[in-house]
């Protein structure tokens, strides 16, 4: 039986709005982590600004990389007629192995604009992209690890904040997206974002440092040589806002409800 690392919370500015809807998951992976091998005892993880291994070498795929560069999941948004998401919080579980240095993570959103609005560059797919990083909060520094064990570490930030409009594009009368990400303050690989699963993600991530300076990635295969395509350990809290349009059907459904009622509380 596979263990689970132990998960440490480090919760940042508790100070959610009330909303008129309950809130709710709009979507969570963090519940899916996936690893390298059955045996595995911890999550694969993934740091944007650490050296990148794709072999055996000895010699990264990509140096060390810069520290204000952010890495993007995208959220799906899986509500038909929504027009946007007031988010409440969200949650991004990281990894640290055994002798982890301290490191402090930021996290982001960003909407989800058509790809070529963004420009790209010569990394950029065809998908479309994220767009003006928004800073979720204070960034969180996270204590290291002095212990012989890993752990995952989950940092919420709740900073409530309303994505516009969502992106519609990518999926055409399906799924509706906008993007979180993180970027960690050192190179160390031994921290990085917790690697998941989850059904509606688009399989794929962005290194983001500005509109023209974009690289799509996917990761490789695990150790049964089974792809592991792109999705982070991330939950995100809210309500969606539906389309002026669904609200006036809703009023309108609720206004023939009630006259109805009447109609029957008359004729008794």
């Amino acid at each position: 039986m596979r263990k689970s690392a132990p998960v440490i919370c480090v919760l940042v500015a508790l100070t959610v709005a009330g909303t008129a809807k309950a809130v709710a998951p709009i979507y969570d992976s963090t519940g899916n982590p996936r690893f390298n091998a059955p045996s595995d005892t911890t999550p694969l993880r993934y740091n944007d600004n650490a050296p990148f291994f794709s072999s055996q070498s000895g010699v990264p795929d990509r140096p060390a990389g810069d520290t204000s560069r952010i890495q993007y999941d995208d959220v799906p948004v899986n509500a038909a007629g929504a027009a946007s998401v007031n988010v409440s919080s969200v949650r991004f579980d990281i990894v640290q192995k055994a002798g982890a240095p301290a490191v402090t993570v930021s996290g982001f959103w960003s909407p989800m604009a058509v790809d070529a609005a963004t420009a790209g560059g010569p990394g950029d797919g065809p998908n479309d992209d994220p767009n003006a990083a928004n800073p979720l909060g204070v960034p969180v520094p996270i204590l290291a690890n002095s212990t012989a064990s890993d752990r995952v570490v989950s940092v919420t930030f709740a900073n409530p904040f309303n994505t516009g409009p969502l992106n519609t594009t990518q999926d055409p009368g399906g799924l509706e997206f906008f993007n979180v990400g993180l970027s960690f303050d050192n190179t160390s690989p031994l921290n990085g974002w917790e690697v998941a699963d989850n059904i509606n993600n688009l399989d794929l991530l962005w290194d983001y440092k500005n509109n023209t300076d974009i690289n799509e990635f996917t990761f490789g295969n695990d150790a049964n040589g089974d792809p592991i395509y792109g999705v982070m350990a991330v939950q995100v809290l809210g309500t969606v806002v539906p389309e002026p349009g669904m609200i006036g059907l809703a009023i309108g459904g609720a206004g023939l409800l009630l006259r109805r009622r009447a109609r029957r509380l008359v004729a008794m």
